[in-house]
Formats: structure tokens, sequence, C-alpha cells
């Protein structure tokens, strides 16, 4: 995927993700965004930084709600 195409997947998923933690679905919004990962993992450095960064906060939420903050 061409680096356009990738962020605008990317974008779709921290969406989507973000309206599944907000409907309690945390182990949705889990497997979207471990997805997403790996998918960030194709951008160039400067990249793949700003949306692992967008994921990860993204995840540290429904990491938060299920398993506490120790582990977010």
């Amino acid at each position: 995927m061409p680096g356009t195409a990738v962020a605008q997947e990317l974008s779709r998923t921290v969406r989507a993700a973000v309206r599944r933690n907000g409907v309690g679905d945390f182990d949705g919004a889990v497997v979207l965004l471990a997805d997403g990962l790996e998918i960030a993992e194709t951008l160039p450095p400067a990249d793949r930084d700003f949306w692992r960064s967008r994921l990860l906060v993204t995840l540290s939420y429904a990491t938060f709600e299920t398993r506490g903050d120790d582990a977010a």
C-alpha cells in the first residue's frame, strides 16, 4: 500500500477503534489496533512513529478498561 493509502486505512482503524471503545467493545478495539500496528510497520520511520503513537494511545484506553491502569 502506498503511504497515503496506508494513512487512510490507519485513520479508519483509529476511528473504528474509538467507536468500539465508546460502546464498551474493548476486545474488538484491541483486535483492530493490533492489525493497525502491523500495518504501520510498512511506513517510513517518521510516519510510522506518528501512527504507532495514535494507535498505542487508543490501545492504552482499551487496555485500561480491560486490565487496569498498571497494564495500560
